[in-house]
């Protein structure tokens, strides 16, 4: 993290901490290649992501745990412009 956002400390809507940082959790659809070794057991190989998966993807507070967003996204860019949206809101401003 760089020096410039830890010094705008975020607030959670939910509990009202003070915060550094926000949880983004992301699921996405992912590509393996499968094999059955000798023994019977399932070899996974090549995780790969499916570009054009659908990702979706939760903000939560590190303090409280507590939902303060969610998005459904098709792309990374996407996904980074809905994250920078939930950061700007919950800026505490610097007069607070």
């Amino acid at each position: 993290m760089s020096e410039d956002n830890q010094c705008k400390p975020y607030q959670c809507p939910n509990c009202g901490s003070r915060i550094s940082h926000i949880h983004i959790f992301v699921v996405e659809e992912n590509r393996y290649e499968l094999e059955l070794d000798e023994k019977g057991w399932v070899n996974w190989y090549g995780e790969e992501s499916v570009e054009a998966s659908e990702k979706s993807a939760d903000a939560e507070c590190p303090e409280c745990g507590k939902k303060i967003g969610d998005h459904w996204s098709e792309t990374w860019e996407d996904l980074n412009s809905w994250a920078l949206k939930i950061l700007n809101s919950i800026l505490v401003k610097k007069d607070e």
